[in-house]
């Protein structure tokens, strides 16, 4: 299972539409223990949050640590099955989800 999580531009706030998705994959996280997520957000180079502030890591990487944090604190997930990693690009402002057995 995949799930892409689009995200606004300047912006690695999860709006509702991307928390109804992440819903569904906590639901399954919980229901079967031996699924580990993949987590890569992107993110154009030197994007800044909307209010102008520079993050200290890339946009892409924040945007990961949302999904992250949001199957974290929402659905009560490990931290340790979720990886992240955060890339550039040029044309894409969203998180990739991917499960996968243990």
């Amino acid at each position: 299972m995949s799930v892409a999580v689009n995200f606004s531009p300047g912006s690695f706030r999860l709006d509702q539409v991307g928390k109804e998705k992440l819903d569904d994959v906590g639901f399954r996280m919980r229901a079967d223990p031996g699924l580990r997520a993949q987590i890569t957000g992107y993110g154009k180079p030197g994007e800044r949050i909307a209010d102008g502030t520079r993050l200290g890591q890339g946009m892409g990487e924040a945007r990961a640590i949302a999904v992250k944090n949001y199957l974290v604190v929402a659905k009560g997930i490990d931290p340790a099955r979720i990886a992240t990693s955060g890339e550039d690009s040029t044309q894409s402002r969203l998180a990739e989800l991917a499960l996968s057995e243990q």
